[in-house]
């Protein structure tokens, strides 16, 4: 039976990674709190903005520093 853990990322109880995906704290907190199956979208996901934001010029997000005054 896999280890299961209560997923932050998709809200519910699901199985777990077989081990912790990176040496130290971070890996460790993934793994006690990030299903298989939400580790598994990571990289379709972390991919994304990329792709949609190529060539679209700066972000609509803000930053860019302060406003210029007239």
């Amino acid at each position: 039976m896999p280890r299961m853990v209560m997923c932050v990322k998709l809200g519910r109880e699901l199985p777990g990674l077989e081990k912790p995906p990176f040496p130290g704290a971070l890996g460790q907190r993934i793994y006690e709190n990030i299903s298989q199956q939400a580790w598994d979208m990571w990289p379709a996901q972390s991919t994304a903005p990329e792709e949609v934001g190529v060539g679209a010029g700066p972000s609509a997000k803000g930053g860019g520093g302060p406003a210029q005054k007239k």
